[in-house]
């Protein structure tokens, strides 16, 4: 409100005149706003945790879509409602991120941790929750996303991705828990349907990873994609999904890296690189190198 007092027209804000502050966290009150900058137009995520509760909308000039309550959940087919209430774990924000990383515990042998990275120069989102147990069980996990209107999502014939729009394409969701191809066969969903996104994933598995890349940046979102799980080894070994998974994403010519470890830090390689760390994303140049824009250790 302060920024659209000073500047009613953010479009008209010169870029030298746009301040280059990230976003803010306040874990005591509940709160934290991502953002790339102080223009209207700007991406923005807006966070509040209140207990169990949970809310979050997106937006990139107006509001897209948003987040409320907690996701559906169900082990070996009985459904969980939260023991415990959001506890925030981690907030980074430099000249590249803002991060915001939040734990839910589900009852004493299952926890939720749910990750908000906005990459500010990139204007992008990575959204991910994870589920964490002590042992392989059937998981099953739904998270609905509820279009802001005139917000309406569009799904590919072909490819799994979903567009945001109203009269012009507002921003890319890609799934990255799915194959691009819907011909390459997943027991794992997203599909809009009544105004809202549902996005539905079911393994037997210790852990499970559920991540998505949102695009914010209207004039690259029509540009080509793609998106691939990659290899993930250790000693020698490839590693399961619910141990650790990494994804290459690409939109237009900008691409990224995203690394998550879901089973504590460990010596692994994909890309031909080692990682350590609990979680990374990166920025690849056009030489072929990766700059790191964050890197969590646990």
């Amino acid at each position: 409100q302060i920024g659209r007092l000073i500047w009613p027209d953010g479009k008209a804000i010169p870029k030298n005149k746009i301040p280059g502050e990230g976003g803010t966290s306040s874990e005591w009150a509940g709160m934290a706003v991502l953002q790339s900058n102080w223009s209207t137009r700007s991406p923005r995520i807006a966070v509040v945790t209140d207990a169990e509760d949970f809310g979050m909308e997106v937006c990139c000039g107006s509001t897209l879509f948003g987040i409320s309550g907690y996701p559906s959940i169900s082990v070996n087919g009985g459904v969980l409602q939260p023991e415990g209430e959001w506890e925030e774990v981690c907030w980074h924000s430099d000249k590249d991120v803002d991060y915001l990383e939040l734990e839910l515990f589900i009852n004493d042998r299952l926890r939720l941790q749910r990750q908000i990275c906005l990459l500010r120069q990139q204007e992008s989102l990575f959204f991910a929750d994870a589920l964490l147990g002590e042992s392989p069980e059937r998981l099953d996990y739904e998270l609905t996303l509820d279009l802001a209107p005139p917000i309406e999502g569009l799904e590919e014939s072909e490819t799994t991705e979903i567009y945001l729009q109203d009269r012009k394409i507002r921003g890319l969701l890609l799934p990255l828990f799915l194959p691009e191809w819907k011909a390459e066969r997943s027991d794992d969903q997203l599909e809009c349907t009544d105004g809202c996104i549902r996005l539905r994933r079911s393994a037997v598995a210790r852990n499970l990873c559920s991540g998505l890349f949102v695009d914010l940046r209207p004039a690259r979102s029509a540009q080509p994609r793609t998106w691939r799980s990659l290899t993930v080894g250790q000693e020698l070994e490839i590693v399961p999904a619910d141990v650790a998974v990494a994804w290459r994403v690409r939109i237009g010519k900008e691409q990224w890296v995203i690394y998550r470890s879901l089973s504590g830090p460990g010596n692994r390689t994909f890309l031909g690189q080692n990682y350590q760390c609990d979680f990374c994303i990166g920025r690849f140049e056009k030489d072929g190198n990766v700059t790191e824009l964050l890197a969590i250790e646990a």
